[in-house]
């Protein structure tokens, strides 16, 4: 059976009373309050540690800042261990509760492998298994860093055809609420059907999502052009009408004969509710690019995701003992 204060601890169960007793002697314990540093970065790394009631919480120091990274219960084992080639603390070790450990100083690995071969290599087996969680934890914070980038990148791509969602909806309701007043004030003068038709061949003509091609200069002078001759017709609002109707691709040339088949009380509520039709046309090719772009973006990403994923995976499991990849 075991020396009482040695009991907890795993890896010296089975130990011939010699070893158990070399130990005792050789070792030391200590007592901690809850809360208390027990390591801190800088310190010496000199001491294998046994935990044989409480705790110990370790912190990674990242930043300037502590974060947990992970915690030895009682009956583990952490620190040094033998042929460990780690010399300086790098993070924070504090007793969770009233702690107790059994210490070994690292001078002593020397004469403990003579001692006992047997415990040696469960010692080096542990810190094998602490090697590939290390290993792990580390493939680990690159997968969440890499997801936090990709994240943030997500979110910044997702926002403009989001917004431009938004946008178009918003234009949407506005011009749909013009629109059977529009169609009232037009209808009311009573147009030919060969007028309506020629009108209805405009508001069906095809539209894309992007403004026609054109210098600057050429797009601000034919908007100038047909708003001058919207105003001649009557409406309002004719710089604000050209933009659209332009955008649709109508000219000059292709407004005018139309617009000469209406009576001319009829034109400023047609010509509006043509634009009207025109726009709410192009604002869906809009919404259906912006949403397309999303969906787009929504499979990239869940096809990066499952990039690293095999159809044999299986979760790796450790022991409790192999839980101090900063610590080894």
């Amino acid at each position: 059976m075991l020396p009482p204060d040695l009991a907890p601890l795993v890896a010296f169960a089975g130990l011939p009373p010699a070893t158990l007793e070399w130990l005792a002697q050789h070792g030391e314990q200590r007592t901690f309050a809850p809360g208390e540093t027990i390591i801190k970065p800088g310190d010496e790394a000199e001491y294998m540690m046994g935990v044989l009631a409480g705790g110990l919480q370790f912190y990674a120091v990242r930043n300037g800042s502590r974060e947990p990274a992970f915690r030895i219960d009682a009956g583990q084992i952490s620190g040094v261990l033998p042929y460990s080639r780690l010399r300086t603390i790098s993070g924070h070790g504090v007793a969770v509760g009233e702690t107790t450990l059994f210490l070994l100083h690292r001078n002593l690995f020397p004469e403990l492998e003579h001692v006992s071969p047997e415990l040696v290599q469960r010692l080096v087996g542990l810190m094998s298994d602490r090697a590939r969680l290390e290993a792990r934890t580390q493939e680990r914070d690159d997968k969440l860093r890499a997801l936090g980038k990709l994240s943030a990148g997500l979110a910044h791509e997702l926002n403009n055809p989001a917004a431009a969602i938004m946008r178009a909806a918003e234009t949407l309701t506005n011009l749909l609420q013009a629109k059977p007043a529009l169609l009232l004030e037009f209808v009311r003068h009573c147009p030919s059907p060969e007028a309506l038709a020629a009108l209805a061949a405009l508001a069906t003509a095809p539209v894309t999502a992007a403004s026609p091609a054109g210098s600057a200069l050429a797009r601000a002078d034919a908007e100038d052009e047909l708003a001058e001759w919207l105003e001649t017709q009557g409406v309002p609002d004719g710089y604000q009408l050209a933009a659209g109707l332009l955008d649709a691709g109508l000219t000059l040339a292709a407004l005018a004969p139309v617009a000469d088949a209406l009576p001319e009380a009829a034109r400023p509520a047609a010509l509006s509710w043509l634009e009207g039709q025109l726009t709410t046309r192009r604002l869906v090719l809009d919404v259906q690019e912006a949403g397309t772009r999303i969906t787009t973006l929504v499979a990239n990403v869940k096809t990066y995701s499952h990039m690293d994923r095999g159809g044999d995976f299986a979760p790796w499991t450790c022991t409790p003992a192999s839980t101090a990849p900063s610590t080894c």
